[in-house]
């Protein structure tokens, strides 16, 4: 009868290990999950403010530069205008404009499209991912080749 007790308790116990150890894995899963979801905040704080910066960088410059830009236009115009009469040579400058200026603005919109945000995040996630999955040996090429 002792051997019979004895057994009991020792599966009462691996129940409660059991539990246990599901507990932990579900605060570890948990505190994964929280640690991912500061990283995105902070890298896409880190994100939003370098595009702020930058954008502010570039509508200052910009405006200096339309400027200087619009003045130098209107001496090429009344320069081509001496020989092809004002109508015309604004016409020529305009469309000259318009065909380098929207190839320099779809460059530009290839660029920023181009930029990944939250890259570390996303790399960080997958690798999690296939940690949970049981493919933990494998650890994914992160995005600076490391």
């Amino acid at each position: 009868m002792v051997e019979d007790s004895m057994g009991l308790l020792s599966q009462k116990d691996d129940r409660v290990g059991l539990a246990a150890h599901l507990s932990q894995l579900a605060d570890g899963v948990s505190r994964l999950v929280a640690q991912h979801v500061r990283l995105a905040r902070h890298e896409l704080a880190q994100d939003a403010r370098v595009a702020v910066n930058d954008s502010a960088w570039l509508v200052c410059c910009a405006a200096i530069a339309l400027l200087g830009y619009a003045l130098l236009q209107v001496t090429l115009a009344l320069l081509i205008g001496r020989r092809l009469g004002l109508e015309l040579s604004f016409a020529l400058v305009a469309a000259a404009n318009l065909a380098l200026g929207g190839a320099g603005a779809w460059a530009a919109w290839a660029r920023m499209k181009a930029r990944p945000v939250l890259k570390s995040s996303l790399a960080e996630l997958e690798q999690s991912a296939s940690a949970l999955k049981g493919e933990g040996a494998k650890i994914p090429e992160r995005a600076n080749g490391k």
